[in-house]
């Protein structure tokens, strides 16, 4: 008598674990997006501060003269704000 083999199962089984293998695999790619993303913003945040010069112009200091921050008028701003958040 003649045995039937049984691919059916087993063709089931591997595409369900290609797919929790896809998925796993894009969550990780998403972790990883996620923590550079808030280690750019990090080293951002410290840029800005770290060149921060009271005399740029920000939401309280109006001055007439070009930002000396790092990451220019926008960085004078966000500088400004955590100064001010310290306090």
């Amino acid at each position: 008598m003649a045995r039937s083999i049984g691919f059916g199962v087993a063709v089931g089984a591997r595409r369900r674990r290609r797919w929790t293998e896809f998925w796993a695999g894009l969550r990780r790619r998403a972790y990883e997006t996620l923590g550079f993303g808030l280690l750019l913003g990090a080293l951002l945040l410290s840029a800005s501060l770290l060149s921060f010069d009271p005399h740029d112009p920000s939401l309280d200091t109006a001055v007439n003269t070009a930002a000396h921050n790092f990451l220019g008028p926008q960085g004078a701003v966000l500088a400004d704000l955590q100064r001010q958040l310290q306090r």
